[in-house]
């Protein structure tokens, strides 16, 4: 859905209150850490797929970049707009065998977008984060369900 300068604008306005809300609603819950040992599973994951690594960091960087800069997504609210961007298809049709390296990206904070494709090419809907109603979590922020996501992940790879 495309949406003009004003009703972007407007929609921060109200996303910047409502965040205020649900910031409110939230701080309560507890900071999410990484591991070095969960770490060290990525990083051994991500070996077992180097023949992707290189076409999929230049595609994911680039989305990113993309996501950045892009006046369609500039100021969207919604990180499902990255799907109408360029490499998402291309990243994507890469396949689940990719869900390592989309983890690994996770990391960083500043890839939370990363979550899209995480969750469309996770089958599992167990490592998977999903609110309801009333969930204590439900204000975190995308980048701390990036942390959350990757615990799962690890999480599903180790008990296996």
């Amino acid at each position: 859905m495309k949406r003009n300068y004003l009703q972007k604008i407007l929609l921060i306005a109200c996303l910047v209150w409502t965040g205020n809300v649900l910031f409110a609603q939230a701080q309560d819950s507890q900071p999410v850490i990484i591991t070095p040992k969960e770490k060290e599973v990525i990083a051994q994951a991500v070996k077992e797929v180097p023949e992707l690594q290189q076409q999929f960091d230049t595609l994911f960087n680039q989305w990113i970049e993309n996501w950045e800069t892009n006046p369609e997504t500039l100021l969207s609210s919604s990180t499902q707009d990255s799907k109408e961007l360029e490499e998402y298809p291309q990243l994507l049709a890469m396949g689940k065998e990719i869900l390592p390296l989309v983890v690994e990206k996770l990391l960083d904070e500043k890839n939370f977008v990363g979550l899209v494709l995480y969750d469309e090419l996770q089958d599992n809907p167990d490592c998977k984060i999903v609110y309801k109603d009333n969930d204590p979590n439900i204000g975190e922020g995308e980048a701390n369900r990036a942390k959350r996501t990757v615990k799962l992940w690890v999480k599903s790879v180790t008990d296996e």
